[in-house]
């Protein structure tokens, strides 16, 4: 008797309903961050492509990027199929948050300032490394210590609190720069819920 073994598909070439599938099962972790890690790796170059051509400033689009992103982890129970593409759903929420920061950006321009350090200081305060500022506060740094998935955790404080790169925490943990950045992501998320369950509104998770 001979028995044909059947192929399992690849993650990376299962559609983008089959991926909201695994995710919203929430059965099995290690295939949720695969699947979170292949929706990035297919979009996150698309979303960088179409802001850069309106932004001039990189850390900007990353920004961007970054708020999309983590949109998409706390929503993603939201998303329908029978509403429309999950590409439609996501380019959605990346241009929501492209208008939200060129809302912030113009209101800090419109502000007379004396000298170029100033500006400086205000361009720098939409980088992702100035998050930093978290440590300062206690309930913050409270729930990221709490967190019980250790490998978000890690990834946080790594970035955050070290203030180191997404290519210097690949070498620290072993892992891959997308998976960092699905890490950072996820993490911002399961944060950001866990602190307004607790009536604190932090603007820059």
């Amino acid at each position: 008797m001979i028995i044909e073994m059947t192929k399992t598909p690849s993650m990376s070439a299962k559609t983008d309903l089959e991926l909201v599938e695994i995710i919203k099962a929430k059965e099995n972790n290690r295939e949720i961050d695969k699947a979170y890690n292949v929706l990035f790796n297919r979009y996150n170059a698309l979303i960088r492509h179409e802001y850069s051509s309106m932004i001039n400033r990189q850390e900007i689009v990353e920004d961007i990027i970054a708020e999309t992103f983590a949109k998409v982890v706390l929503d993603i129970h939201k998303f329908s199929a029978e509403k429309g593409a999950l590409s439609t759903w996501l380019f959605r929420i990346a241009r929501n948050a492209f208008l939200d920061k060129n809302r912030m950006m113009s209101r800090k321009r419109s502000v007379s300032y004396e000298n170029s350090e100033e500006m400086e200081c205000l361009l720098e305060g939409y980088k992702e490394e100035d998050m930093i500022v978290i440590e300062r506060n206690k309930a913050i740094l409270n729930a990221v210590n709490s967190m019980r998935n250790e490998m978000f955790k890690e990834t946080i404080k790594l970035r955050f609190f070290e203030e180191l790169s997404y290519e210097e925490i690949s070498e620290r943990m072993m892992i891959t720069e997308s998976q960092v950045k699905v890490n950072i992501f996820r993490g911002k998320a399961m944060l950001k819920k866990e602190l307004t369950l607790k009536g604190i509104s932090i603007s820059c998770l």
